[in-house]
């Protein structure tokens, strides 16, 4: 893992991950962040939330659900999250997720659980580097896959507009009265 440094430019809030081998990548503390992650062609991530506003925005995705890091259990949402994270008992609760994760094939990602069928990859158990690379770069260097991704997304997601949508029914019926 690299070193976190100021970039040496002319915004002082930017932040690097630089990595052993001299590769800088930008670190971004945005909130939500839903402009800068739009602009990825394909994200990796573990499960949660994330995946749902990734679907939302039909960002393709790889979702992660590494069961050798018993510790990234403890950033999941819902009650997984809150299972792994209680005293004394997390670490051999979490050791028990992990171990039902492996023995039932489940879906795990938002959009895949929406679609119930796999839209985005879950590569779930012990990840090694290379493997995952291998995952990211067959999408990276077969753009048409990330496409169709980026289309199954979109059809799963519904229509835009449901926020404007329920605002006015709340006014007619509001005005009703």
């Amino acid at each position: 893992v690299g070193d976190t440094e100021k970039a040496n430019s002319n915004s002082p809030s930017q932040s690097f991950l630089k990595t052993p081998k001299g590769l800088s990548v930008e670190l971004s503390k945005a909130f939500p962040a839903y402009d800068l992650l739009s602009q990825c062609c394909l994200c990796i991530t573990t499960v949660g939330a994330n995946t749902a506003e990734l679907g939302a925005l039909a960002v393709p995705m790889i979702v992660l659900i590494p069961t050798q890091q018993l510790e990234a259990m403890r950033a999941w949402d819902g009650l997984p999250g809150v299972l792994a994270n209680l005293p004394v008992v997390g670490a051999g609760l979490a050791k028990l997720i992990n171990w039902l994760i492996l023995r039932r094939k489940r879906l795990f990602a938002w959009p895949n659980i929406w679609a119930q069928e796999e839209i985005v990859p879950e590569l779930v158990g012990q990840l090694q580097p290379q493997e995952v690379a291998q995952v990211v770069l067959d999408y990276l260097e077969h753009p048409q896959k990330l496409e169709i991704m980026r289309s199954r997304l979109r059809s799963v997601r519904g229509e835009p507009g449901a926020a404007q949508k329920l605002a006015e029914l709340v006014k007619e019926e509001l005005e009703s009265f």
